[in-house]
């Protein structure tokens, strides 16, 4: 979207720059990095994820994403092959909707929604997630799992 705003002319140059938040990819990444070489290190996250079961593997890496962001989050658990890796991916994509900060889009949603001059609600976003976000993984843990049966 920045790229298309930008080529017609409706973004200039230091705007786009502000709504890519060098500074918040930067430290995402530098966080991404330093928990993948702990991860290969350390070892823990991996044989955890290696011998977790699916319903398992989905709230750890709900968990994970809340804490330090789903982006840091998927290194760090998936440094070893894990054992139900849609599982793992479910939580990555359905659980950093508990709070604002597990995911890099609510996070750039909030800047944008308060730049523009409105006043979203963190409080609001994490009621909403607490209720949405366990039913949403349990239903696409069933769906998944009927879909395919022990490839989960």
């Amino acid at each position: 979207m920045l790229v298309v705003q930008r080529a017609t002319g409706r973004l200039a140059l230091p705007e786009a720059a502000r709504a890519a938040s060098p500074a918040l990819l930067a430290g995402l990444f530098t966080v991404a990095v330093a928990l993948g070489v702990l991860a290969r290190v350390w070892g823990v996250p991996g044989r955890l994820m290696g011998s977790a079961g699916a319903v398992a593997s989905a709230w750890i890496a709900t968990a994970s994403s809340c804490l330090v962001n789903n982006l840091p989050a998927a290194v760090l658990l998936s440094s070893n092959s894990p054992l139900h890796p849609r599982a793992l991916l479910i939580g990555l994509d359905l659980g950093p909707n508990l709070v604002v900060t597990g995911s890099l889009s609510a996070i750039f949603r909030l800047q944008v929604a308060k730049r523009e001059g409105a006043s979203p609600s963190v409080r609001t976003y994490s009621a909403v997630g607490i209720v949405l976000v366990p039913l949403s993984i349990m239903a696409a843990l069933l769906v998944s799992g009927l879909m395919s049966p022990g490839n989960l």
